[in-house]
């Protein structure tokens, strides 16, 4: 049989949609930053609680229960801090609000505390709420993209049309 007849059904590929446009990086990078600070102090917050453990446990005479509470407290902030990391990377904006709540909570503590303050914790927590800040003004962005893209969709193009695909390939 001929390939050209035409007679016979043309096999043309499906017309596939194209995908929304990526989102752009000035907006994607701000929450990539931030989610990865909130998953580093958390993994640094579970570090610490076993380093603290280990050495309570060194010392004679100190309370196991005490070492063991230390554990537990670190676990379950390190827990809090990957958790809201997940809630940012999958861009949630209540997630992000609650982040910038808690991060001024942990500021507010750091100038009002008993322990002083050193230039190396105001900073840290000054760079981690100017962090957050972003990523959670580009969460907000984020999402009107994506609205706007879902209202907006990409223009056909003519060589979409299955009547100017290439013929396919014969069969053997």
């Amino acid at each position: 049989m001929e390939d050209n007849s035409p007679y016979q059904a043309s096999r043309v590929a499906p017309a596939i949609q194209p995908p929304l446009d990526p989102v752009p990086h000035a907006i994607s990078g701000p929450i990539r930053q931030m989610w990865i600070l909130l998953a580093g102090l958390g993994v640094l917050i579970m570090i610490l609680a076993i380093v603290a453990t280990v050495s309570a446990y060194r010392v004679p005479g100190s309370s196991k229960l005490a070492s063991s509470f230390i554990l537990l407290i670190g676990a379950i902030v390190g827990a809090m801090y990957g958790g809201v990391a997940f809630g940012v990377y999958k861009r949630s904006r209540v997630v992000a609000c609650m982040v910038l709540m808690l991060l001024a909570l942990l500021l507010l503590g750091t100038l009002f505390g008993g322990a002083g303050i050193s230039m190396g914790r105001l900073g840290f927590w000054t760079v981690s709420i100017f962090i957050c800040v972003r990523g959670t003004l580009a969460i907000f962005r984020h999402h009107r993209f994506m609205a706007d893209e879902k209202r907006r969709p990409p223009r056909r193009r003519l060589s979409d049309d299955p009547a100017f695909a290439p013929k396919p390939a014969a069969l053997d």
